[in-house]
Protein backbone atom coordinates (compact mmCIF):
# COMPACT_ATOMS: atom_id res chain seq x y z
CA UNK A 1 0.00 0.00 0.00
CA UNK A 2 1.01 3.34 -1.07
CA UNK A 3 0.42 6.79 0.86
CA UNK A 4 -0.73 9.46 -1.54
CA UNK A 5 -0.54 13.32 -1.02
CA UNK A 6 -2.84 15.43 -3.35
CA UNK A 7 -2.62 18.88 -3.61
CA UNK A 8 -5.49 21.08 -4.63
CA UNK A 9 -3.34 24.70 -5.13
CA UNK A 10 -6.39 27.24 -6.08
CA UNK A 11 -9.47 25.18 -7.53
CA UNK A 12 -12.73 26.74 -6.37
CA UNK A 13 -15.00 24.00 -7.17
CA UNK A 14 -13.96 20.36 -6.63
CA UNK A 15 -10.54 19.40 -8.75
CA UNK A 16 -11.88 17.05 -11.20
CA UNK A 17 -8.57 15.30 -11.96
CA UNK A 18 -7.65 14.93 -8.17
CA UNK A 19 -10.90 13.47 -7.57
CA UNK A 20 -9.99 10.85 -10.25
CA UNK A 21 -6.54 10.39 -9.27
CA UNK A 22 -7.88 9.55 -5.37
CA UNK A 23 -10.57 6.70 -7.21
CA UNK A 24 -7.85 5.00 -8.96
CA UNK A 25 -5.27 4.94 -6.08
CA UNK A 26 -8.00 4.22 -3.82
CA UNK A 27 -9.16 0.84 -6.25
CA UNK A 28 -5.43 -0.38 -5.93
CA UNK A 29 -5.55 -0.30 -1.95
CA UNK A 30 -3.10 3.25 -1.20
CA UNK A 31 -3.71 5.00 1.20
CA UNK A 32 -4.74 8.84 0.41
CA UNK A 33 -4.45 12.26 2.20
CA UNK A 34 -5.91 15.60 0.52
CA UNK A 35 -4.98 19.14 1.39
CA UNK A 36 -6.18 22.24 0.02
CA UNK A 37 -4.37 25.17 0.27
CA UNK A 38 -6.96 27.98 -1.21
CA UNK A 39 -5.30 30.46 -3.14
CA UNK A 40 -6.95 32.22 -5.73
CA UNK A 41 -6.55 33.87 -9.19
CA UNK A 42 -5.90 37.07 -7.84
CA UNK A 43 -2.66 38.58 -6.98
CA UNK A 44 -2.97 39.02 -3.29
CA UNK A 45 -1.40 36.74 -0.85
CA UNK A 46 2.69 37.45 -1.03
CA UNK A 47 3.94 34.80 1.27
CA UNK A 48 4.52 31.64 -0.01
CA UNK A 49 3.30 28.64 1.14
CA UNK A 50 5.55 25.35 1.63
CA UNK A 51 4.19 21.81 1.17
CA UNK A 52 5.75 19.09 2.85
CA UNK A 53 6.08 15.93 1.20
CA UNK A 54 8.04 13.71 3.80
CA UNK A 55 6.41 10.95 4.35
CA UNK A 56 4.52 10.19 0.94
CA UNK A 57 5.84 8.18 -1.82
CA UNK A 58 3.67 9.70 -4.80
CA UNK A 59 2.29 14.12 -4.64
CA UNK A 60 0.35 14.88 -7.03
CA UNK A 61 -0.68 19.01 -7.30
CA UNK A 62 -3.09 20.56 -9.19
CA UNK A 63 -2.81 24.53 -10.29
CA UNK A 64 -5.03 26.33 -12.21
CA UNK A 65 -3.82 30.03 -12.26
CA UNK A 66 -0.43 30.50 -13.13
CA UNK A 67 0.20 33.80 -10.93
CA UNK A 68 0.64 31.00 -8.09
CA UNK A 69 3.76 29.21 -9.53
CA UNK A 70 5.85 31.31 -7.21
CA UNK A 71 3.54 31.28 -4.26
CA UNK A 72 3.47 27.32 -3.82
CA UNK A 73 6.89 25.67 -2.69
CA UNK A 74 6.90 21.97 -3.02
CA UNK A 75 9.61 19.78 -1.17
CA UNK A 76 11.67 17.87 -2.92
CA UNK A 77 10.36 14.42 -4.52
CA UNK A 78 10.94 11.98 -6.53
CA UNK A 79 7.85 11.22 -7.40
CA UNK A 80 5.86 14.77 -7.82
CA UNK A 81 3.43 15.58 -10.51
CA UNK A 82 2.34 19.25 -10.76
CA UNK A 83 -0.09 19.54 -13.27
CA UNK A 84 -3.12 21.91 -14.15
CA UNK A 85 -3.08 25.44 -16.81
CA UNK A 86 -1.51 27.21 -14.15
CA UNK A 87 1.35 24.89 -14.21
CA UNK A 88 1.17 23.03 -17.64
CA UNK A 89 -1.36 23.37 -19.85
CA UNK A 90 0.05 20.07 -22.10
CA UNK A 91 -0.58 18.16 -18.95
CA UNK A 92 -3.12 15.50 -18.85
CA UNK A 93 -4.43 12.37 -16.75
CA UNK A 94 -3.83 9.05 -18.80
CA UNK A 95 -6.93 7.99 -20.23
CA UNK A 96 -7.69 5.43 -17.99
CA UNK A 97 -7.98 7.40 -14.62
CA UNK A 98 -9.42 9.83 -16.84
CA UNK A 99 -12.54 7.45 -17.48
CA UNK A 100 -12.83 6.77 -13.80
CA UNK A 101 -15.87 8.55 -11.68
CA UNK A 102 -14.98 11.39 -9.16
CA UNK A 103 -14.11 10.78 -5.37
CA UNK A 104 -16.39 13.41 -4.26
CA UNK A 105 -15.66 12.37 -1.02
CA UNK A 106 -12.21 14.87 -0.79
CA UNK A 107 -14.52 17.78 -0.68
CA UNK A 108 -17.28 16.45 2.16
CA UNK A 109 -18.55 20.39 1.90
CA UNK A 110 -19.82 20.09 -1.05
CA UNK A 111 -23.27 19.47 -2.38
CA UNK A 112 -23.07 19.58 -6.33
CA UNK A 113 -21.84 17.72 -9.24
CA UNK A 114 -19.35 19.25 -12.11
CA UNK A 115 -17.97 17.88 -14.95
CA UNK A 116 -17.72 18.29 -19.23
CA UNK A 117 -20.25 17.53 -21.62
CA UNK A 118 -17.86 18.57 -23.88
CA UNK A 119 -14.12 19.25 -23.93
CA UNK A 120 -12.33 21.83 -26.23
CA UNK A 121 -13.17 24.90 -28.23
CA UNK A 122 -13.45 25.87 -32.18
CA UNK A 123 -12.90 29.84 -31.06
CA UNK A 124 -9.32 30.88 -30.95
CA UNK A 125 -9.65 33.82 -28.46
CA UNK A 126 -6.07 35.21 -27.70
CA UNK A 127 -6.59 35.34 -23.78
CA UNK A 128 -7.97 32.23 -23.27
CA UNK A 129 -6.31 28.58 -23.01
CA UNK A 130 -8.89 26.24 -24.13
CA UNK A 131 -8.15 25.60 -27.47
CA UNK A 132 -4.43 25.08 -26.96
CA UNK A 133 -4.77 22.87 -23.59
CA UNK A 134 -7.74 20.76 -24.93
CA UNK A 135 -8.11 21.40 -29.04
CA UNK A 136 -11.12 21.33 -31.04
CA UNK A 137 -14.44 20.82 -29.80
CA UNK A 138 -15.19 17.23 -29.22
CA UNK A 139 -18.02 15.10 -26.83
CA UNK A 140 -16.68 14.10 -23.84
CA UNK A 141 -19.01 12.90 -21.30
CA UNK A 142 -22.84 12.21 -21.39
CA UNK A 143 -25.08 14.40 -18.59
CA UNK A 144 -26.10 11.04 -17.43
CA UNK A 145 -22.63 10.35 -16.21
CA UNK A 146 -21.98 13.63 -14.48
CA UNK A 147 -25.11 14.06 -12.54
CA UNK A 148 -24.61 12.50 -9.26
CA UNK A 149 -26.10 15.70 -7.11
CA UNK A 150 -29.65 17.46 -6.65
CA UNK A 151 -27.50 20.38 -8.94
CA UNK A 152 -24.94 19.83 -11.41
CA UNK A 153 -22.83 22.35 -12.73
CA UNK A 154 -21.51 22.06 -16.38
CA UNK A 155 -17.88 23.53 -17.00
CA UNK A 156 -18.50 23.36 -21.02
CA UNK A 157 -16.63 26.58 -22.61
CA UNK A 158 -18.58 25.91 -26.05
CA UNK A 159 -21.46 23.57 -25.58
CA UNK A 160 -24.01 24.90 -28.19
CA UNK A 161 -20.93 24.79 -30.98
CA UNK A 162 -21.54 21.03 -30.68
CA UNK A 163 -23.42 19.54 -33.67
CA UNK A 164 -25.59 17.11 -30.83
CA UNK A 165 -26.42 19.80 -28.02
CA UNK A 166 -30.06 19.77 -29.23
CA UNK A 167 -30.48 16.68 -28.75
CA UNK A 168 -28.61 16.88 -25.29
CA UNK A 169 -30.55 20.20 -24.29
CA UNK A 170 -33.71 17.96 -24.61
CA UNK A 171 -32.30 15.18 -22.77
CA UNK A 172 -31.97 17.39 -19.73
CA UNK A 173 -35.34 19.35 -20.61
CA UNK A 174 -36.97 15.98 -19.67
CA UNK A 175 -34.69 14.99 -17.17
CA UNK A 176 -36.27 17.90 -14.65
CA UNK A 177 -32.84 18.00 -13.14
CA UNK A 178 -31.53 21.40 -11.52
CA UNK A 179 -28.29 22.50 -13.92
CA UNK A 180 -26.23 25.14 -15.16
CA UNK A 181 -23.97 25.95 -18.06
CA UNK A 182 -21.49 27.82 -15.59
CA UNK A 183 -18.70 28.85 -18.02
CA UNK A 184 -20.85 30.72 -19.78
CA UNK A 185 -22.83 30.15 -23.24
CA UNK A 186 -21.61 31.92 -26.56
CA UNK A 187 -24.49 34.14 -27.79
CA UNK A 188 -23.60 34.36 -31.18
CA UNK A 189 -24.53 30.40 -31.55
CA UNK A 190 -28.13 31.38 -29.74
CA UNK A 191 -31.19 30.31 -32.10
CA UNK A 192 -34.90 30.37 -30.95
CA UNK A 193 -34.85 25.95 -31.02
CA UNK A 194 -32.10 26.52 -28.47
CA UNK A 195 -33.64 29.34 -26.98
CA UNK A 196 -36.65 27.76 -26.05
CA UNK A 197 -35.10 24.74 -24.96
CA UNK A 198 -32.42 26.73 -22.46
CA UNK A 199 -35.21 28.25 -21.02
CA UNK A 200 -37.05 25.05 -20.21
CA UNK A 201 -34.57 23.97 -18.23
CA UNK A 202 -35.07 22.93 -14.57
CA UNK A 203 -32.03 25.47 -14.48
CA UNK A 204 -30.33 26.28 -11.19
CA UNK A 205 -29.87 30.33 -10.70
CA UNK A 206 -28.42 32.66 -13.92
CA UNK A 207 -28.23 31.91 -17.37
CA UNK A 208 -24.53 32.87 -17.84
CA UNK A 209 -23.27 33.94 -21.07
CA UNK A 210 -20.00 36.55 -21.74
CA UNK A 211 -19.22 39.77 -23.52
CA UNK A 212 -15.77 40.01 -24.17
CA UNK A 213 -15.39 43.16 -26.35
CA UNK A 214 -17.54 46.04 -27.35
CA UNK A 215 -17.65 45.13 -31.20
CA UNK A 216 -19.77 42.57 -30.24
CA UNK A 217 -22.45 44.76 -29.49
CA UNK A 218 -24.95 44.85 -32.58
CA UNK A 219 -24.97 41.07 -32.12
CA UNK A 220 -25.37 40.69 -28.80
CA UNK A 221 -27.89 43.11 -28.18
CA UNK A 222 -30.10 41.26 -31.01
CA UNK A 223 -29.14 37.87 -29.75
CA UNK A 224 -30.20 38.98 -26.19
CA UNK A 225 -33.41 40.51 -27.15
CA UNK A 226 -34.52 37.33 -28.16
CA UNK A 227 -33.56 35.39 -25.27
CA UNK A 228 -34.58 37.53 -22.73
CA UNK A 229 -37.69 37.91 -24.54
CA UNK A 230 -39.03 34.16 -24.21
CA UNK A 231 -37.45 33.52 -20.81
CA UNK A 232 -39.44 37.04 -19.75
CA UNK A 233 -37.70 37.35 -16.38
CA UNK A 234 -35.55 40.46 -14.99
CA UNK A 235 -32.22 39.81 -12.95
CA UNK A 236 -32.00 35.69 -14.03
CA UNK A 237 -29.09 36.29 -16.79
CA UNK A 238 -25.68 37.14 -15.82
CA UNK A 239 -22.87 38.40 -18.43
CA UNK A 240 -19.35 37.85 -18.14
CA UNK A 241 -17.43 41.17 -18.84
CA UNK A 242 -13.87 40.63 -19.41
CA UNK A 243 -12.02 44.07 -18.78
CA UNK A 244 -8.29 45.53 -19.10
CA UNK A 245 -7.28 43.32 -22.28
CA UNK A 246 -7.68 44.89 -25.86
CA UNK A 247 -10.27 47.26 -24.58
CA UNK A 248 -10.37 51.02 -23.07
CA UNK A 249 -11.56 51.68 -19.59
CA UNK A 250 -14.74 53.37 -21.47
CA UNK A 251 -16.10 50.76 -23.06
CA UNK A 252 -15.48 48.35 -19.95
CA UNK A 253 -17.74 50.23 -18.44
CA UNK A 254 -20.30 50.72 -20.96
CA UNK A 255 -20.39 46.93 -21.10
CA UNK A 256 -21.53 47.09 -17.58
CA UNK A 257 -24.20 49.49 -18.04
CA UNK A 258 -25.31 48.00 -20.95
CA UNK A 259 -25.99 45.10 -18.85
CA UNK A 260 -27.55 46.93 -16.18
CA UNK A 261 -30.01 49.10 -18.64
CA UNK A 262 -31.38 45.45 -19.86
CA UNK A 263 -31.58 44.19 -15.89
CA UNK A 264 -28.82 41.50 -16.80
CA UNK A 265 -26.04 41.36 -13.70
CA UNK A 266 -22.67 42.11 -15.23
CA UNK A 267 -19.68 39.75 -13.62
CA UNK A 268 -16.46 41.65 -14.04
CA UNK A 269 -13.43 39.89 -14.62
CA UNK A 270 -10.39 41.71 -14.51
CA UNK A 271 -7.38 40.30 -17.17
CA UNK A 272 -4.23 40.22 -15.02
CA UNK A 273 -2.85 43.56 -17.61
CA UNK A 274 -5.29 45.16 -15.19
CA UNK A 275 -3.16 44.29 -11.79
CA UNK A 276 -0.29 46.55 -13.70
CA UNK A 277 -2.38 49.17 -15.09
CA UNK A 278 -2.65 52.66 -14.34
CA UNK A 279 -6.35 52.25 -13.59
CA UNK A 280 -5.63 49.12 -11.13
CA UNK A 281 -7.48 50.51 -8.42
CA UNK A 282 -10.45 51.51 -10.59
CA UNK A 283 -10.76 48.22 -12.13
CA UNK A 284 -10.85 47.27 -8.30
CA UNK A 285 -13.38 49.34 -7.32
CA UNK A 286 -15.84 48.48 -10.35
CA UNK A 287 -15.63 45.08 -9.60
CA UNK A 288 -16.52 45.36 -5.75
CA UNK A 289 -19.28 47.30 -7.19
CA UNK A 290 -20.49 45.34 -10.17
CA UNK A 291 -20.22 41.95 -8.87
CA UNK A 292 -22.66 42.24 -6.05
CA UNK A 293 -26.26 42.00 -7.12
CA UNK A 294 -28.17 44.16 -4.61
CA UNK A 295 -25.42 46.89 -5.25
CA UNK A 296 -25.78 46.89 -9.31
CA UNK A 297 -29.12 47.10 -8.94
CA UNK A 298 -30.12 49.58 -6.10
CA UNK A 299 -26.51 52.15 -5.59
CA UNK A 300 -24.90 54.36 -7.81
CA UNK A 301 -21.27 53.76 -8.53
CA UNK A 302 -20.38 57.32 -6.83
CA UNK A 303 -22.31 56.02 -3.61
CA UNK A 304 -20.75 53.14 -3.63
CA UNK A 305 -17.32 54.57 -3.38
CA UNK A 306 -18.30 57.03 -0.67
CA UNK A 307 -19.55 53.94 1.36
CA UNK A 308 -16.06 52.26 0.80
CA UNK A 309 -14.28 55.30 1.55
CA UNK A 310 -16.65 55.59 5.06
CA UNK A 311 -15.64 52.62 6.13
CA UNK A 312 -12.19 52.61 5.27
CA UNK A 313 -11.63 50.86 2.32
CA UNK A 314 -10.19 53.80 0.50
CA UNK A 315 -8.93 56.94 1.14
CA UNK A 316 -11.24 60.17 0.20
CA UNK A 317 -8.30 61.05 -3.06
CA UNK A 318 -8.97 57.26 -4.71
CA UNK A 319 -13.14 58.25 -4.20
CA UNK A 320 -12.61 61.52 -5.51
CA UNK A 321 -10.26 60.48 -8.22
CA UNK A 322 -12.60 57.31 -9.41
CA UNK A 323 -15.38 59.01 -9.58
CA UNK A 324 -14.20 62.08 -11.08
CA UNK A 325 -12.83 59.47 -13.66
CA UNK A 326 -16.54 57.79 -14.18
CA UNK A 327 -18.30 60.84 -14.78
CA UNK A 328 -15.57 61.73 -17.57
CA UNK A 329 -15.96 58.50 -19.38
CA UNK A 330 -20.13 58.97 -18.89
CA UNK A 331 -19.87 62.02 -20.94
CA UNK A 332 -17.04 60.93 -23.70
CA UNK A 333 -18.30 60.87 -27.24
CA UNK A 334 -16.87 57.35 -27.87
CA UNK A 335 -19.01 56.13 -24.42
CA UNK A 336 -21.77 57.43 -25.37
CA UNK A 337 -21.49 56.48 -29.24
CA UNK A 338 -20.71 52.94 -28.38
CA UNK A 339 -23.35 52.16 -25.32
CA UNK A 340 -26.22 53.53 -27.35
CA UNK A 341 -28.22 53.49 -23.57
CA UNK A 342 -28.77 55.85 -21.11
CA UNK A 343 -26.78 55.84 -18.11
CA UNK A 344 -27.87 54.75 -14.82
Amino acid sequence: MKHILLVDVDSHIPNLALMKLSTYHKQLGDQVEFKRLGLTGYPKRKKPIAVATDGFDQVYASMVFTLNRTLVQFEQHPELTIGGTGWDITSKLPQEIDNLPEDYSLYPENNASYGFITRGCNRKCSFCFVHPKEGALHFYRHPKDIIKHKVTFFLDNNFLDHPDHISLLEWLVESRKAVQFNQGLDFRLLTTHSIKLLTSLNYHEDYIFAFDHVSYLKAITEKMDLFQAELDKHWKTRMFILVGYNSSLADDLMRVHWCVKRKIFPYVMRHEKCYTSEHKNFYTDLAAWANQANLIKNVRFEDFLSKRCASGSIDPDRRDQHIMTYEKLRSTATFNLSAGVEMA
